[in-house]
């Protein structure tokens, strides 16, 4: 607090938004640590009136979804979810390559019929509470509260991510352990039922690492996946022609305008999914002419690129560095 001046006389409103460019990070530091404590006799009030009653709106949302549910992601991001049976089915597709042409034929007749059948249930797939919620911040271009959602959700799902992390640490020191363990055990003589046993452990805490894996990717979500979704929705024609014409939640114009502002305020986007690969063409075309169109001739985009290995900090150097917003999570991968 000392050092961002709240509290002080002359001290600015903790919503001015001169204090917030200032010492962005700290302040987003005190306040998420302030929301995650609750006090029966002490009100923390940090927000305007807009704001806080947008936070209370996404807190019940988020009450109603179970916490216990292994695939958050599935359940929450239906298009996205959509997309990844889809590009399995293509995986399917690339595995039949030296197969005998007759059993080939008949495999990709089956597969080509379930992607069909899954691009049709995909555009009749109805969107979580939570899209919709995000889809009308994004295309009224409220960025701020869009900001604040993202707090809300990562607030929630904080306890429910915790223990994955705390259980892959330990995982990861006991994998470093048993590493060490083997290469003793290789180094002397006459060790050959002990090192057997060290490579079974190896064995099975690569599993439990898998496992770990797989259960924090299913139950992460982040603002990275709202955005995704919406790609993908407003990327599937199919989907939009099927919405009730008294209930169009959707508008194309509205997302791609939106979006070219997004990108005008110096935000960061994602064009290709990362985790299924998922690259839709027509609407990042779409987007980039509606940017192309009000950008002038003389006016070219400035392209910065990180490369390194997992977990060096290069999202964090990018947000330092120019101010951006990545996903800061030690060990996950940014995509």
């Amino acid at each position: 607090f000392a050092l961002i001046g709240i509290g002080e006389k002359s001290a600015k409103s903790p919503n001015d938004t001169s204090l917030r460019n200032e010492d962005y990070n700290v302040y987003i530091e005190i306040e998420n640590k302030l929301c995650q404590q609750q006090y029966d006799d002490i009100s923390i009030d940090i927000q305007d009136k807009e704001t806080r009653d947008f936070s209370l709106h996404i807190d019940l949302l988020l009450r109603d979804i179970d916490k216990n549910n292994t695939n958050l992601q599935s359940l929450l991001f239906k298009h996205v979810d959509a997309n990844n049976n889809i590009q399995n089915q293509r995986q399917q597709k690339a595995k039949l390559i030296g197969m005998d042409t007759e059993q080939k034929a008949i495999q990709l007749s089956k597969i080509d019929e379930k992607m069909i059948e899954l691009s049709r249930r995909k555009a009749s797939t109805m969107t979580s509470d939570l899209i919709q919620e995000y889809n009308k911040l994004f295309i009224k271009q409220k960025f701020d509260l869009i900001i604040e959602m993202d707090r809300r959700v990562c607030a929630w799902q904080s306890p429910i991510l915790s223990p994955l992390f705390k259980e892959r640490n330990n995982i990861l020191n006991e994998l470093k352990n048993c590493q060490k363990t083997i290469q003793e055990l290789k180094a002397k003589d006459n060790q050959s039922a002990k090192l057997e046993e060290a490579e079974r452990l190896m064995n099975e805490l690569e599993r439990r690492k898998k496992e770990n894996s797989t259960l924090i990717d299913q139950r992460t979500i982040n603002k990275d996946f709202f955005k995704r979704e919406l790609l993908s929705i407003y990327g599937d024609d199919d989907f939009l022609k099927h919405q009730s014409t008294r209930n169009k939640l959707f508008n194309k114009d509205l997302y791609i305008s939106s979006f070219v502002g997004y990108i005008r305020k110096g935000n960061e986007i994602e064009i290709i999914d990362g985790d299924n690969n998922e690259f839709n063409t027509k609407i990042v075309a779409d987007i980039f002419r509606g940017l192309q169109a009000i950008v002038s001739e003389d006016e070219e985009p400035f392209v910065v690129s990180v490369i390194g290995p997992q977990s060096t900090g290069k999202s964090t150097l990018l947000n330092m560095l120019f101010g951006s917003n990545f996903q800061m999570s030690a060990g996950r991968c940014t995509k």
